[in-house]
């Protein structure tokens, strides 16, 4: 974690679903000695927005609230100071086309929002790499870039191949495989391979 965070916490979660990447700042938080992380999620449907922002309240790790993380204003009243964690884990599968997701449109409305608070920003993940098959050329979406596939490359087929998490590059087929042994059997085929 960069620098100190005793004093204050600010994580968000763009595409909350379970609230389980919010639940994950709050023990980091937490580790580090913050008494009082302030942690929002941004979901889209409304139903999944209400249910996570009930069980997360009631657990004291954050807020969710009912919008859309492409439109700026979703962020008005969180990107006031500096934020510390931002999770966006809308990637599209292996599969499917970086398009098909909203992950660079996310991206591109926080940063809009208030990049001036993303500059120590710890991101999950911390960097994305695409590929176009038929050049085979490998586009890298991270800070630098406000996580956009460059002009160029909107207009063809690019595929999500890997990310980086702490400094190392995952391969998106290998996301969870250490974890496969923990799920018992009879769950693990109702679980979806998005990545």
């Amino acid at each position: 974690m960069k620098g100190t965070v005793r004093d204050g916490y600010v994580g968000l979660d763009m595409g909350t679903g379970t609230g389980i990447l919010l639940v994950a700042a709050y023990v980091q938080a937490r580790r580090h000695g913050v008494v009082r992380p302030e942690l929002m999620g941004v979901e889209y449907d409304t139903v999944v927005a209400e249910r996570t922002g009930l069980l997360l309240g009631r657990l004291g790790v954050g807020r969710v609230v009912a919008a859309d993380a492409r439109d700026v204003s979703a962020y008005s009243d969180v990107l006031v100071q500096p934020v510390n964690f931002v999770a966006n884990e809308t990637i599209p599968a292996m599969t499917q086309r970086m398009q098909s997701e909203h992950f660079s449109e996310i991206h591109a409305a926080l940063f809009q929002a208030g990049a001036q608070w993303l500059r120590e920003t710890v991101f999950f993940p911390e960097v994305l790499v695409a590929v176009e098959p038929r050049s085979d050329a490998s586009v890298v979406l991270s800070r630098q870039n406000r996580f956009q596939i460059p002009k160029y490359y909107r207009r063809l087929n690019v595929y999500p191949r890997a990310m980086i998490l702490e400094g190392r590059l995952t391969g998106l087929s290998r996301l969870g495989k250490d974890f496969t042994g923990l799920v018992p059997a009879q769950v693990r085929r109702f679980l979806p391979r998005r990545w």
